[in-house]
């Protein structure tokens, strides 16, 4: 084979380009410390490496979070303190105070103490962290406590601030009023008031699986059910909604089994058309059934099925309340603090959120909301010290799960309150009686300060914890990207030698040419 020239300077041109690039990437290594900087480098270790990273970047957002929730907590913790004793001094005056040896005179002269004590105890429980007031609940950026004429209001909630204390784990951090004080204790309501299920008829919106058994939805599974046309298995898994559900058992039993409702409206009603008997049972150790209030025998060919507890939603019906029964559309008012919140039958004939705005934009000392159980309704009176009164001429309340009659809190500026009005009254048996309810509010108090240790504790391991598996993440992401300087600058002085031979060779031959063989 004949060699040209042209030949030998494009083979070293090259070569040489090659060894320049393996150069240009061991200085690129070498100034970043880092082999892997782009995923074109190495696609293997470069999708480990953007893991690596992301997990790091996560655990990095969990030990800031931490360390703030650790703030926020030891300002409380110290705000207890302050309170502790503001407290203890109240329950020694009332002690001294409710002796037969303490006169009139005495008692008036407390009274006045007792009144700066709430003052003081509620500049304590209006302190705050990084503007973050750390009694509000989730309204943090109002001051929580303020005293009124009627009393002392609160203008948090009883909500709570979960934060991230690693990638798989929440911790709350909130401190509401309700927990630490008592607040929002006057409150009414709360019955289940039993909204009915719908099976989509006529095109109509289905309830919805995520509804039922109090928001925790439905087990997926499949079950086999036995009538009179055979035997037949069904999937129950992914059920979208009630409708779902009744197209797949109807479907798989041809049409002879039909769903509907129980006479409550609030679960189900199979019934084999064909007479029965009518079996339904969970398979493979699942609970669809179970969980849709339907794994039960029929000889008669009717299987009632058990209530599926469907939470109240913001777009629920007043007219699906109670079963489907409604609710009485007489009207009721409520009375708290000198306000009266009237609702009235054009109020009744919406959505509960649609009542719930009703109530609540006349005024701020009371507010209506669903419950925790999202079930029913309740009022929540917002003053310290002042009863929540509810009257209906008919029996709206009642059907709104809401109780006729007077209720009184017991948080605790209500008590101090109390003790303050029982001394400047002379009255014994209330500054005693005062004792009590002053022992239950410092046993909240602690129980707080309990929980917030076991916080801090929590905070504390978690992160070590995290501290150390970020440790592990930084070495396994240094192992798929850093680079070894030792071994690049080994590598780096073999490619420039190999440059520099390549050129001095490359001298001698490519200049040749017949003319030096004449």
């Amino acid at each position: 084979m004949r060699i040209t020239n042209q030949m030998l300077v494009n083979t070293f041109l090259r070569d040489l380009n090659l060894n320049d690039e393996a150069l240009l990437k061991i200085q690129e290594a070498l100034a970043t410390g880092k082999i892997v900087s782009k995923p074109s480098d190495d696609p293997v270790n470069a999708t480990g490496a953007i893991g690596y990273e992301y997990l790091g970047k996560r655990l990095d957002i969990s030990l800031r979070n931490m360390e703030s929730a650790r703030s926020f907590l030891s300002t409380a913790e110290t705000s207890f303190d302050e309170m502790e004793l503001l407290i203890q001094d109240a329950r020694s005056i009332a002690v001294y105070q409710g002796s037969d040896t303490a006169g009139a005179e005495s008692r008036l002269a407390a009274a006045d103490v007792i009144n700066a004590k709430i003052d003081a105890i509620i500049e304590a429980a209006n302190q705050h962290f990084r503007n973050r007031f750390l009694f509000a609940g989730t309204n943090t950026g109002t001051a929580p406590y303020e005293r009124t004429a009627d009393g002392v209001i609160y203008r948090g909630n009883d909500g709570g601030i979960p934060i991230e204390i690693s990638p798989a784990s929440l911790l709350g951090v909130a401190l509401p009023g309700s927990d630490v004080f008592g607040s929002l204790s006057t409150r009414v309501g709360g019955a289940d008031i039993d909204p009915a299920i719908y099976l989509g008829e006529a095109g109509g919106n289905a309830t919805a699986m995520s509804l039922l058994n109090g928001g925790n939805g439905v087990s997926d599974g499949r079950v086999e059910i036995t009538y009179s046309g055979g035997r037949v298995e069904v999937d129950l898994s992914s059920l979208r909604d009630l409708a779902d559900l009744k197209q797949r058992i109807e479907s798989a039993t041809g049409g002879v089994v039909t769903v509907g409702y129980n006479a409550a409206r609030n679960g189900l009603l199979l019934t084999d058309t064909g007479g029965g008997p009518l079996l339904v049972r969970d398979l493979a150790g699942g609970q669809a059934a179970l969980s849709l209030g339907i794994r039960m025998d029929s000889m008669t060919g009717v299987v009632t099925g058990g209530d599926l507890d469907p939470v109240v939603t913001w777009l629920t019906r007043l007219t699906d309340l109670n079963g489907g029964a409604g609710v009485d559309t007489s009207g009721f008012t409520v009375t708290h603090a000198g306000v009266t919140y009237a609702i009235a039958t054009a109020d009744l004939t919406g959505s509960v959120q649609d009542l719930i705005n009703a109530f609540n934009r006349q005024g701020d000392t009371a507010f209506m909301q669903m419950n925790s159980a999202g079930n029913g309704l309740e009022v929540v009176g917002r003053v310290s010290s002042q009863s929540l009164t509810v009257a209906t001429s008919g029996n709206t309340a009642g059907t709104l799960g809401i109780p006729v009659g007077t209720m009184q809190g017991d948080d605790l500026f209500a008590t101090l309150i109390a003790l303050r009005d029982a001394l400047a009254s002379n009255d014994s048996a209330g500054i005693r009686a005062a004792i009590s309810r002053i022992d239950t509010s410092n046993d909240r108090l602690l129980d707080v300060r309990g929980r917030i240790g076991s916080r801090l504790q929590r905070l504390d391991d978690a992160r070590s914890r995290i501290t150390d598996e970020k440790t592990t993440v930084s070495e396994l992401l240094s192992d798929l990207v850093d680079a070894d300087v030792a071994e690049l600058a080994v590598r780096f002085s073999e490619r420039k030698n190999a440059t520099e031979a390549a050129l001095k060779v490359a001298a001698q031959i490519l200049p040749l040419s017949l003319v030096d063989f004449l």
